[in-house]
């Protein structure tokens, strides 16, 4: 008998090929690496010219270092191939508020932190206080085609709807830091639809529904400011 031979299926087999089954599966974890996208300014939709005139005054904008610095993923999403994109959600709401600002406002933004300083000049400041990215996915319908196993059936067309959803949580306060409004706004759903032969990357269409669902929510927050700024110099000039 060969004592050196090893059946299948054995106890001896099991317990010897589980240390490398073992080891394979935690080298293939280990094969996905985490890449942190970049806020692209070009990815924001066009900027048209205002339905309203600006503003006068200049907006203290305020996101704590733990909302600036939010990443968010989705590992279905957001992966092309081994790479799983982190999006840099904090830095692109940030962008995209400052743009914003910088059209309902002469003045545009000025990046602060809470307390404003005494002599600060700002009409008002606005802190983004929590933000909540969804992305999901839809298939619509898919026409399959014969293959051999085990795969079975393959697409030969499809239609997909990729989609997100940002929530931010803001705060306005007047220049001396009394709080005049306290809400939360919706971007809405931000919605592309992509068939099975796209060549469009995972990842670069995540990054992309990120900030157009951003610029869609900084336009609803710079909505509520003028709003509430408007109110503001209302009720100063009935006194």
């Amino acid at each position: 008998m060969n004592h050196g031979t090893l059946r299948i299926g054995s106890p001896r087999a099991r317990a010897a090929l589980a240390p490398g089954l073992l080891a394979a599966l935690v080298g293939l974890a280990g094969c996905e690496t985490l890449v942190t996208g970049q806020v692209e300014p070009a990815l924001f939709p066009a900027v048209e010219a205002a339905a309203v005139p600006p503003l006068t005054g200049r907006v203290a904008l305020e996101l704590p270092p733990a909302v600036r610095e939010r990443l968010a993923s989705d590992p279905v999403l957001c992966t092309a191939g081994r790479a799983r994109l982190q999006l840099p959600l904090g830095a692109i709401v940030d962008a995209a508020l400052q743009r914003q600002l910088g059209i309902a406002f002469t003045g545009g933004a000025a990046p602060a932190a809470l307390p404003l300083p005494a002599t600060n000049d700002v009409a008002m400041a606005l802190s983004v206080i929590e933000l909540r990215l969804v992305l999901d996915r839809k298939l619509n319908w898919v026409v399959p085609i014969p293959a051999p196993p085990p795969l079975f059936l393959l697409p030969l067309a499809s239609s997909t709807h990729y989609g997100a959803r940002l929530e931010l949580d803001l705060r306005v306060s007047d220049g001396l830091g009394r709080v005049l409004a306290q809400t939360t706004v919706d971007s809405g759903a931000v919605v592309v639809e992509r068939g099975t032969w796209s060549t469009e990357p995972p990842d670069q269409r995540c990054l992309k529904l990120t900030h157009q669902a951003a610029w869609q929510a900084a336009a609803q927050a710079v909505r509520v400011l003028r709003e509430t700024l408007q109110a503001e110099r209302q009720r100063e000039r009935s006194l």
